[in-house]
């Protein structure tokens, strides 16, 4: 992931696989910098088992028109359009990053999910 990465312009969605709409909403520039850091840190993926998609929330989206940066149960994959690279989301930090910075009316979805399941 390069480090002079555009701070503009990046999404956060919330995947819920619910037959509606999945919640999404703009990062502001300073939150965009962070997530940005946060993934250019994290360490390589280091387990041998694939995440199986279920029903119902299935992690977090951080993206804009280039990048694509999923996280779920402690696995982040960023996708350019060249390559795929899996990091590790140690103790679910982007995931949770991305739950707390939800806006007012997705507010009640995101913190059902950090109170749920997380290790």
């Amino acid at each position: 992931m390069s480090k002079s990465v555009n701070t503009n312009n990046w999404k956060c969605k919330l995947l819920m696989l619910s037959g509606k709409e999945d919640p999404e909403w703009t990062a502001d520039a300073a939150f965009a910098k962070e997530v940005l850091d946060y993934c250019q840190n994290a360490g390589p993926w280091e387990q041998d088992w694939e995440i199986p998609s279920i029903l119902g929330y299935n992690g977090v989206v951080f993206y804009n028109t280039k990048t694509t940066i999923t996280a779920f149960r402690s696995q982040m994959q960023i996708k350019t359009d060249d390559k795929v690279e899996i990091k590790t989301d140690l103790g679910r930090g982007l995931e949770i990053m991305v739950l707390k910075n939800a806006p007012e009316e997705f507010k009640g979805i995101a913190l059902q999910q950090l109170t749920r399941d997380f290790d």
